[in-house]
């Protein structure tokens, strides 16, 4: 259901050949369910566990050093990290580094404090 939610979400913004890069990306979940969808999906994840379990499971290709992530991306989308990242600032200025202009920086928290 959720993928079904986030795929609406984006279809309303822009067409699926849209890059998105999926930030803090766990296991891969959420990045397998754009690239069946149609998009050009990247992964970051700080566990090198998790990362190799998708890259190895679901055949993903999930990044674990950010100097490696691509640039211009049309989205970065964030679920549920944002509240366990030592410096949320640090995030949201690399997630604006990495997108074009007019690109959308996209966070899902659990809650707002």
């Amino acid at each position: 259901m959720w993928s079904v939610v986030v795929s609406i979400l984006f279809s309303n913004i822009a067409p699926n050949d849209i890059s998105i890069l999926d930030y803090g990306s766990s296991w891969g979940y959420q990045s397998f369910q754009f690239l069946k969808e149609g998009y050009n999906c990247s992964s970051y994840e700080i566990s090198k566990q998790r990362a190799e379990f998708g890259n190895n499971k679901l055949r993903l290709n999930i990044q674990t050093d950010e100097q490696s992530l691509p640039e211009f991306n049309d989205i970065f989308f964030s679920s549920h990290v944002i509240e366990h990242v030592p410096s949320p600032s640090k995030m949201i200025k690399l997630g604006t580094k990495l997108l074009k202009e007019n690109g959308y920086f996209i966070e899902i928290s659990p809650n707002g404090s």
